[in-house]
């Protein structure tokens, strides 16, 4: 039995609570709350809540911090949850520096734990389906991909810290960084070429150029207004054809054929999925094969390039 403790009582706290509900072998032993309304939250939900990091750690004895707090809090707690002898995982993204990721790496390898950092678009099933379609090679090799996302923003936040460029990083680091890391873990390294964004912190809609690899990648991420659907899509001009995902089904469009769907991997629960990898890599004492240091790192370093290029 895995034993996990909770830092984060928002959105994402409670889109794990929920997930480890439905795992097997594991148990939420406690949570760390900063507010009366967290603090009254996990008490609804009849989990012991803690004042402090170290308390939470000491009286609830967990194996694995899971933390779902603003990112410009998880290194510290990252490192100090490390510290206490727990593993950790962390929401993405794990820092807004790529500096701050591998000063986070390395506690865990002084402490001998692991650092493991949620990508939820690694476990999709069209995720898996765009690996499969680039280690099988039907339509030949990749040339081109543009990643669409979009959604509301985010005013669900407490305080607004998502609007912070120095708490969250905006869009680039926060939505973003999905369809990046999918890139980057499916074309390589990620070489920023241009980057616009129009509107403000609180109302952004952002467009990205990158080169990975041979394979020319393009991007559009935006928080917009709130009557908006999230909504997660991307295209892939491969050799022998276009394979369009339009965010609930994939298409090819061969050069000599009918179109014809595309099924991957199937994945009902793509958190799950995330979560029980997560669990398995805890059991074992060993690195997410999925969401390794080096590309978390290479997408952090990737970020802070294509930033660099915008004059906000």
């Amino acid at each position: 039995m895995v034993r996990v403790a909770l830092v984060g009582s928002g959105e994402m706290g409670m889109t794990h609570f929920r997930t480890y509900q439905r795992l097997s072998d594991v148990q939420v032993v406690g949570a760390l709350a900063s507010s009366s309304q967290g603090r009254a939250r996990w008490e609804g939900l009849g989990v012991p809540v803690f004042g402090s990091l170290e308390e939470l750690v000491e009286e609830a004895a967990p194996d694995v911090v899971d933390l779902c707090t603003p990112t410009d809090l998880h290194p510290a707690q990252a490192i100090r949850a490390l510290e206490l002898g727990c593993h950790v995982i962390v929401e993405k993204p794990c820092a807004l520096t790529a500096d701050l990721a591998r000063s986070m790496f390395a506690a865990a390898r002084r402490q001998n734990r692991q650092l493991l950092v949620a990508q939820v678009a690694q476990f999709s099933e069209d995720g898996f389906l765009l690996r499969q379609l680039l280690e099988e090679l039907p339509y030949g090799p990749a040339l081109d991909a543009f990643f669409q996302r979009l959604g509301p923003r985010p005013g669900w936040s407490r305080e607004g810290w998502f609007f912070h460029k120095e708490r969250s990083g905006l869009v680039p680091f926060d939505l973003h960084i999905h369809d990046l890391d999918l890139a980057v873990s499916l074309f390589g390294p990620a070489v920023p070429r241009s980057f616009t964004s129009a509107g403000d912190d609180s109302l952004s809609l952002c467009r990205m150029e990158y080169r990975c690899g041979e394979v020319s990648v393009g991007a559009e991420a935006g928080w917009l207004h709130t009557a908006l659907p999230f909504s997660a899509r991307w295209r892939v001009c491969f050799r022998d054809a276009l394979v369009v995902f339009d965010g609930t089904k994939a298409t090819a469009y061969p050069s000599f054929a009918p179109p014809h769907a595309l099924h991957g991997f199937p994945v009902p629960d793509p958190f799950a999925a995330e979560l029980g990898h997560f669990l398995s890599c805890i059991r074992l004492n060993q690195p997410s094969s999925l969401v390794p240091e080096e590309r978390v790192i290479s997408v952090l370093e990737s970020l802070e390039a294509l930033t660099a290029l915008s004059p906000r």
